[in-house]
């Protein structure tokens, strides 16, 4: 057991395999009570030794698919993150980690012990999701809640490590977002954060960029169909900080219905809004008029991204996504499309799907970053692992997170299964590169002796491609980025 003092008081940790950890640290007050619905508030320090051995609970989740289980999942209580450092001496690069999980599941209670043993101080954080985070009343019942709560649990998290950085081994100028999916796409909401400018070195947003947000007349849309789903009339909205978290929970249900079905808003349960006093921009307009100039900008996507949705549902997965794009470009520019990826091949559907809700949108960032005159990066995960289940997949949505976060131990297995979680030996050397590369985006230049990242430029337009080598490709698939000329490029 290790014991540490941090700003709020004294935790006890845990040494395993040359890594330490601490769990489960609180990071602000528990949103209850008067707290509920409302900005995080700094935790208050405590007396004696703060047992940091173990996770503490997820945020609340709520349904994505309104068929999903009924009971409660998480609690309101947890507004905590895990720390995971080689060493308490030196100054590491921070790898701070914004879990996914379509805005409404997740947690940060993940094994950040791997990628630890970098060389870095690894931050994962559990921050408010699904209604809890993300409702928006301010334009129904001004003052009854507090608007982009999960950002704002987001920044007081990034200043708490900050401010304990050194006390964990770590830089506090050498710190790099790291977001997938939703979570990357929350990524992009805290580049545009006036209370996050300035805190970080390099963001990376994997399968994520910066356009899923909601303006404020589309997220009041929103707010006035979860509260007639929990039985309020909107002059009623002040009670909604007395509903159990059971009844919020299945009042979401009729927004993930929405989502599915893309009725009305943007095949998403909740999104963040800007306008606020917190995201007074959209993102992709704070980035182009250079929120994040000086920032190593880093976006990714891989090869079949929508392909895991195809894989679990082959006959309507991802169709809310076609539904919401029909919406947005129109059907006639939609159909063009389609004739195009059809060239492609069987796989064309996932192709399209992949590149207007992963490809496109990363691209549109990265050009937004390179028109405020900053430095973006580009690449793409092409490489299927060799590790089990991973083979069955092939390069879907999550697989670049089996290179974040999958133990390097591979001990021997029956037909070359590995025994437990570690990833077979033919996956280490581009898990490696891949980590090396992530601890300079903390450090403000994503290169490494082994593997130099390009700037992004629309001259060349260089991607990085994680295939079985790590190669530097000059537009890859260009013709079809082409076609998407005129379209995404503002907000």
């Amino acid at each position: 057991m290790t014991e540490v003092r941090i700003s709020t008081g004294v935790i006890r940790g845990k040494e395993e395999d040359g890594v330490l950890s601490f769990l489960g640290v609180p990071y602000a007050q528990a949103p209850l009570g008067p707290l509920r619905f409302r900005a995080p508030q700094p935790r208050s320090p405590w007396e004696g030794v703060l047992d940091a051995t173990s996770f503490a609970s997820a945020a609340v989740q709520t349904p994505m698919n309104p068929d999903a289980p009924s009971q409660v999942m998480g609690s309101e209580d947890c507004l905590h993150l895990n720390v995971w450092t080689p060493s308490l001496d030196g100054k590491r690069p921070i790898v701070f980690w914004v879990h996914g999980g379509a805005f409404v599941m997740g947690d940060g209670n993940t094994d950040g012990a791997s990628l630890a043993a970098q060389g870095a101080v690894v931050v994962a954080v559990n921050y408010r999701i699904g209604p809890f985070g993300y409702l928006y009343l301010d334009d129904i019942a001004p003052g009854i809640v507090d608007t982009n709560l999960a950002l704002r649990d987001l920044s007081l998290a990034l200043d708490w490590v900050r401010e304990n950085a050194a006390i964990f081994g770590g830089d506090p100028d050498s710190i790099g977002l790291l977001g997938r999916s939703s979570g990357a796409m929350t990524v992009g909401a805290m580049l545009a954060m006036p209370a996050c400018a300035g805190k970080f070195a390099g963001a990376w947003l994997m399968s994520g960029a910066a356009r899923q947000v909601r303006d404020r007349e589309t997220a009041t849309r929103s707010a006035r169909v979860f509260l007639r789903a929990a039985g309020l009339a909107s002059e009623d909205a002040a009670q909604i900080v007395n509903l159990s978290t059971e009844e919020i929970v299945n009042a979401a249900r009729v927004l993930a219905n929405n989502a599915q079905l893309d009725t009305e808003f943007d095949a998403e349960v909740v999104l963040p809004v800007f306008g606020d006093d917190v995201l007074p921009l959209h993102p992709m307009a704070a980035i182009r008029a250079g929120a994040v100039r000086d920032v190593a900008l880093c976006v990714s996507w891989t090869l079949k991204d929508m392909g895991l949705w195809r894989k679990f549902d082959p006959v309507n997965g991802g169709k809310n996504k076609e539904l919401f794009a029909r919406r947005l470009i129109g059907n006639v520019r939609w159909k063009e499309l389609e004739v195009l990826y059809e060239k492609g091949g069987d796989d064309w559907y996932v192709d399209l799907l992949t590149d207007f809700h992963f490809a496109m949108p990363a691209i549109r960032l990265a050009e937004a970053q390179i028109e405020a005159g900053g430095r973006s990066y580009v690449g793409r995960f092409d490489r299927t692992p060799v590790t089990p289940p991973w083979p069955d997949f092939g390069p879907v949505h999550t697989v670049d997170m089996f290179y974040l976060f999958t133990p390097l131990a591979t001990p021997s297995g029956t037909a070359g299964v590995p025994v437990g979680d570690g990833m077979l030996d033919e996956d280490v050397p581009t898990t490696l590169k891949v980590r090396d590369l992530l601890l300079g985006v903390a450090q403000g230049e994503p290169s490494t002796t082994d593997v130099k990242w390009p700037h992004y430029q629309l001259s060349d337009r260089s991607t990085l491609l994680f295939g079985e080598a790590i190669e530097v490709v000059h537009d890859p698939a260009g013709e079809r980025r082409a076609s998407w000329a005129g379209l995404l490029e503002r907000p």
